[in-house]
């Protein structure tokens, strides 16, 4: 019986352990597909990144926890990542996860199939994973302690303002400092003296100046400087993608290669990763023999019963008539590997380097 492995919905298990990886770093998302990528922590600290072996993954890309993919190998010929269990080659069918099933609004999440989940991205001043839940955006407001703040009202960092009291008499908010209270007299200051473009500052007399909004892509904050439009492109290796062009987040485009034959782009099924699907004895009709199983290796078809041969039928099929095999220079084969026409699959050789073989013909690529 082939096994169908669910990766999505389980309540234990690897799968969780890949999208729960990002708790390692305060709750930031594996993949900031919504914030740059962004591995600053809340507490100023630095982000672990996870590894394969960490996470237990042994095929296909994973999130590190970082803002990094992991790319923790391929399957051997004829199994699938994910058929043995999220992220582990096996021989049955993967069902990939979706980021609705895996509750992940924002960042990437590994699929368990061996593609990497971009889960979206988060409306400022929201951060994905900001409230110290993984993969949820939300936003961790400061207090006037954390400030220093002991009068007047200022941002809280999270589009809101928050209020720090008043001075007692004889003494001015922002009289010893911004939100301070002193007996200096405090002159307030507007946006264009604080260098700030966007979003709301302290005036540093006890008051919050609101100094506008970005237009779209950009958002306040957004290439990571306070105060300031901005947009952070995304990456080909944050995204997961192997190959084509995706979207930059920031209205621009990146070219993430090409594929090295017999892999193609999406060639699994998965949009921009590199792959291939394998054929089959039954998908070609082939009954007997070796063939080529479309990704550069071979797939025994078995043997033919008592007074037929391989080739007397058809290429692979049995029958008893008889079939003369032919050789690479009969098919104009100079390169790579070729049916004969019978039973067997033969080599042709390979081509010199910098050279490609396409079509049993070698090019320079």
């Amino acid at each position: 019986m082939m096994r169908v492995s669910r990766v999505a919905g389980r309540t234990g298990g690897l799968l969780l352990s890949l999208v729960a990886v990002v708790a390692s770093c305060g709750g930031r998302a594996a993949i900031g597909a919504g914030d740059g990528g962004s591995t600053t922590q809340p507490d100023g600290g630095s982000c672990a990144a996870k590894t394969c072996a960490d996470l237990g993954a042994t095929c296909g890309k994973a999130a590190d926890g970082c803002g990094g993919v992991l790319n923790c190998g391929a399957c051997q010929q004829g199994q699938v990542c994910g058929g043995g269990g999220p992220n582990q080659c096996g021989n049955g069918t993967c069902v990939p996860g979706t980021c609705a099933e895996q509750k992940a609004s924002c960042g990437g999440v590994s699929d368990g199939c061996g593609a990497v989940l971009d889960c979206g991205k988060c409306a400022a001043p929201a951060t994905c994973g900001g409230a110290g839940v993984a993969n949820q955006c939300g936003c961790r407001p400061t207090t006037c302690q954390a400030q220093g703040a002991d009068c007047g009202t200022m941002p809280d960092g999270c589009g809101a303002t928050v209020s720090c009291g008043s001075c007692p008499s004889g003494q001015i908010c922002g009289g010893n400092g911004t939100n301070r209270c002193g007996a200096a007299p405090c002159t307030p200051k507007t946006c264009a003296q604080q260098g700030a473009s966007c979003g709301t500052v302290s005036d540093g007399c006890g008051s919050v100046l609101a100094c506008g909004s970005c237009p779209p892509p950009a958002t306040c904050g957004g290439s990571g400087a306070p105060n300031q439009c901005g947009c952070l492109p995304t990456s080909c290796g944050a995204r997961g993608a192997d190959c084509g062009s995706i979207t930059d987040g920031c209205g621009g485009r990146l070219d993430c290669g090409a594929c090295t034959p017999p892999m193609t782009c999406g060639g699994t099924g998965t949009a921009n990763l590199c792959g291939c699907k394998t054929t089959s004895c039954a998908a070609l009709g082939a009954t007997c023999g070796t063939i080529l199983d479309g990704c550069g290796g071979t797939v025994g078809c078995g043997a033919c019963p008592a007074g037929q041969t391989c080739g007397g039928g058809g290429p692979n099929g049995c029958g008893t008539a008889t079939c003369v095999p032919m050789a690479c220079k009969d098919l104009n084969y100079d390169c790579g590997k070729v049916s004969d026409g019978c039973s067997q699959v033969l080599d042709c050789g390979n081509c010199g380097p910098g050279g490609v073989c396409q079509g049993g013909q070698c090019t320079n690529g």
